[in-house]
């Protein structure tokens, strides 16, 4: 059982098909909403705030949620180490399968397992 601190400081890494934010359970939406950092592909992000806001919750993510690309993994690295650090709700978007030439390869090398 993790205690809610814990729980904070989890990176939460979610794989898109090809339906993309739309295709995600309601459970990763909601996990979404309260995120304070959001790591995902460029067009993902840009699809965010519309696709959440037709949950019915209101303008969310939250105004402020840091929204960061993932294009470019390893510019991303700095930011998910400290928000971590920081105990923040943290959830990166990955198209597809996020273990088959991802970028889960690269954040299990840069961050324990138990995260």
């Amino acid at each position: 059982m993790h205690s809610d601190a814990l729980e904070r400081t989890i990176l939460d890494v979610v794989g898109t098909d090809a339906g993309g934010i739309d295709s995600l359970a309601p459970h990763w939406l909601d996990r979404l909403r309260q995120a304070d950092l959001i790591a995902a592909p460029r067009r993902l992000l840009a699809l965010l705030p519309s696709r959440l806001q037709q949950g019915g919750r209101g303008d969310l993510p939250k105004r402020s949620s840091l929204l960061i690309a993932t294009d470019q993994p390893t510019d991303l690295l700095p930011a998910l180490h400290a928000a971590l650090a920081q105990g923040q709700a943290v959830v990166l978007l990955a198209s597809g399968d996020p273990l088959w030439f991802g970028i889960g390869r690269l954040l299990l090398q840069e961050f324990p397992a138990e995260q």
